[in-house]
């Protein structure tokens, strides 16, 4: 069962702008080592949950080791025609980090349900948290969640981002998006690994790429000259840098922007 307080629900308020999807953000400890160690059973969960919220895979997943001294494990990430699934699972410390990116709604807490039972997790931790494209134009505003270890053993901060009034010509490029993606890797000290996940529909272009410490996806509405972007990672990052970046890159016309932190729940 997954008690209430597993799960933190932002309320919705649609005064922030026009509401534009929800990502719900899962951390699980002490998971079934064969469930968090494959791929197979990640991509597996990966399927389940996503047609739980309604959402259709498109093309294959990008899979991806990483290792290092202090971290190893698998990624398996997921675009579909209206969002994105990811997953990290961490071999020595049987954790993993799990987001749900969806741009329609989806019940949260049967998804946190399913997949907690799916790792056999012995402790979760979740919330979702709302986009929305700002209204009014306004200059790049960043809400840092403060950073708090009793809540378990830190494992990566998101910088999530989402700007309105867009230059149409970056929006609308997947190449823009690529570029941006490159710049802001190097600039914050990240490394990507292979090549993105693409999606293009008429009014749509999504990126998806792995780097070294986890993922940065981007989603570009042309129609709406709106973004929304996010930037996970395991290593800690300049936020406030990200986001000067970005919201220049993009021209944007008001941006709000957030991080917060993952940890492996005690």
């Amino acid at each position: 069962m997954t008690a209430a307080r597993d799960l933190v629900v932002d309320k919705r308020d649609d005064k922030l702008g026009t509401w534009n999807g929800m990502r719900l953000l899962m951390e699980l400890g002490g998971c079934d080592p064969a469930v968090v160690r494959g791929r197979l059973p990640l991509s597996t969960w990966m399927r389940e949950v996503a047609g739980q919220a309604g959402m259709v895979p498109v093309g294959q997943p990008l899979l991806m080791h990483f290792g290092s001294d202090e971290l190893a494990g698998e990624t398996v990430i997921q675009i579909t025609e209206t969002g994105n699934v990811d997953v990290h699972g961490f071999d020595d410390d049987l954790f993993a980090a799990l987001c749900v990116n969806a741009r329609d709604p989806f019940d949260a807490a049967a998804a946190l349900a399913f997949t907690r039972k799916f790792y056999d997790a012995d402790t979760a931790r979740a919330r979702v948290v709302h986009s929305y494209i700002p209204q009014r134009p306004a200059p790049p505003k960043l809400v840092v969640e403060e950073r708090d270890d009793s809540l378990g053993t830190w494992r990566g901060m998101r910088l999530i981002m989402d700007l309105s009034d867009c230059d149409p010509a970056v929006v609308r490029s997947i190449h823009a998006l690529d570029q941006w993606i490159a710049t802001l890797a190097n600039r914050i000290g990240m490394v990507t690994v292979g090549q993105p996940l693409r999606h293009q529909t008429v009014d749509t272009n999504a990126l998806i790429q792995l780097i070294q410490t986890s993922n940065i996806d981007a989603w570009g509405f042309g129609y709406k000259r709106a973004a929304n972007l996010c930037a996970f990672s395991c290593k800690e990052f300049d936020a406030q840098a990200a986001l000067k970046y970005t919201a220049k890159f993009f021209d944007a016309g008001a941006v709000r922007a957030r991080v917060v932190h993952s940890y492996i729940p005690a």
